[in-house]
């Protein structure tokens, strides 16, 4: 993995890291807590040798001789009971032992004895008792009756309590847990990044399905519950204007919207693609499929008791006359719906039917956009492919799969009319990409990517037919007639 690879995972997985080191933080911080303070404290002895009869250099080489051999003693018994008896404590030899040191530090005649304990008055009165009880050790050992030397082993510099403790040292601990916690984040988004299958960038479409991405539908923001689309802002215009140059600067009469699965495409996004269009002044005509509650088009699911789609399939007929109900959107074009409805025809009647009432539809508007899964039923895509000038994959970004996508392709390829392009749906806004960085010059096409073959059409009509009886104008309609989006 490239090292802007290794960017794009970190980005998208930025939870997961973050996570892991406020966890590895708050560990630490605990540790750091929980471990008792030790407190460290220091006393310095000054080695003097007199002779009457030795010259300066002869006591300098004794000095540096003897002082080295007296770091040692601080673990001999005679030390450790004096220490023990000046402090008057009942911690044993061995307790002591384990709480003390010695060292002489290279051509000195110093000895700095140190001392740990759990408090910082602990802590210098113990180095300074078992200096005082190394001072006496020396004496003994050293000013032995008729020894030519006088050595004495002065405390110089006592202990003081130290004002902080040696350790723990949080500061430390804390930094070791921020650097653990980034690199156990790190490791975790780029396994996660090898198992997850998910779909979230173009490389990864490109990677599975060889086609190019063409727009980022970002998530629409919400006003009282309902979803509120901005067409430019949201993505809509721009992928509108990749999928017309896409398909030779032609905007298709039926765009198709194939979904991996019916949770894969929310409505919204066929609601924001008719409204890029009607922006651009066109008339558009949504072709709702599916008749359960909810799952039409916002404002116009109340319509699906309404004469629709089905009964158009099962019937035969091509006649839109009050089928079609508005749809509000800004702008001067015009969106309009056909419900569901709710007869449902075989399969096999619905694929004789659909093909005259989908060019009926194409003579009467600019375009018709109709969302299909591959389990649609009864209108299926065997029947909608073969007609449609244009088919677009739309993909949710992090929900669709790669085993999805793959599928999808492979079923409309099996019809004989590869998909032109994928759109994703519900792109968090924070995300951005620039799309034209994947493409490939074999992605935009010269001329229409297909011309449907058409059956005998039926004369065209007005895709508002007049009435037989006066109805009132259109923005003066009952409001159960109008959805908006």
């Amino acid at each position: 993995m490239a090292a802007p690879g290794y960017l794009q995972v970190f980005q998208q997985r930025w939870v997961v890291i973050a996570t892991s080191v406020i966890g590895c933080l708050l560990l630490a911080a605990v540790v750091s807590v929980v471990l008792p303070s030790t407190y460290t404290a220091k006393a310095t002895l000054f080695l003097s040798v007199k002779s009457p009869t030795a010259s300066l250099a002869e006591l300098s080489q004794f000095s540096l001789a003897r002082v080295g051999s007296y770091p040692d003693l601080v673990y001999s018994d005679d030390v450790l009971t004096d220490a023990i008896e000046i402090l008057g404590t009942d911690a044993t030899k061995g307790q002591v032992a384990s709480q003390v040191s010695a060292a002489n530090p290279n051509g000195t005649v110093l000895v700095e004895v140190t001392a740990e304990a759990r408090t910082a008055t602990a802590a210098a009165d113990l180095a300074n008792a078992v200096a005082a009880g190394l001072s006496t050790e020396v004496a003994d050992i050293e000013n032995s009756p008729g020894s030519t030397y006088t050595v004495d082993l002065d405390l110089r510099i006592p202990a003081d309590p130290p004002a902080s403790p040696s350790a723990p040292q949080r500061v430390v601990i804390l930094g070791l847990g921020l650097v653990g916690g980034l690199a156990i984040g790190a490791a975790l988004a780029l396994l996660l990044a090898q198992l997850d299958t998910r779909l979230r960038t173009g490389q990864d479409v490109r990677r599975v399905a060889g086609l190019p991405v063409f727009g980022r539908l970002r998530r629409p923001r919400r006003v009282g519950g309902a979803p509120v689309i901005d067409p430019e802002g949201d993505g809509y215009v721009e992928a509108v204007l990749n999928l017309r140059q896409a398909n030779g600067g032609v905007v298709p009469t039926l765009l198709l919207l194939a979904t991996p699965s019916p949770g894969s495409a929310p409505d919204h996004v066929r609601v924001g693609l008719a409204q890029a269009y009607a922006e651009a002044g066109r008339e558009v005509v949504l072709l709702e499929t599916a008749a359960e509650p909810g799952s039409a088009v916002a404002g116009i699911s109340d319509l699906a008791e309404r004469p629709g789609l089905g009964d158009l399939l099962a019937s035969g007929r091509t006649d839109l006359t009050n089928l079609l109900r508005p749809v509000h959107v800004e702008g001067p074009g015009e969106v309009w719906a056909i419900p569901s409805g709710i007869d449902a025809p075989s399969e096999l009647v619905a694929e004789a039917h659909f093909p005259p009432l989908a060019f009926a539809i194409a003579d009467r508007t600019d375009l018709a956009i109709i969302q299909m899964t591959s389990q649609s039923r009864p209108l299926t895509l065997h029947a909608v492919v073969p007609v449609a000038d244009v088919v677009v994959i739309v993909a949710r970004h992090g929900k669709t799969t790669e085993a999805d996508l793959a599928r999808m392709v492979t079923d409309l390829r099996l019809e004989g009319v590869p998909p032109i392009g994928v759109v994703f749906a519900d792109v968090p806004r924070r995300h951005h990409a620039d799309l034209a960085a994947d493409w490939h010059a074999d992605d935009f096409a010269s001329g229409p990517r297909r011309v449907p073959m058409r059956p005998e059409a039926e004369p065209p009509q007005a895709i508002r037919p007049e009435p037989s009886n006066p109805q009132p104008p259109r923005d003066t309609q009952a409001p159960q007639d109008r959805a908006r989006v």
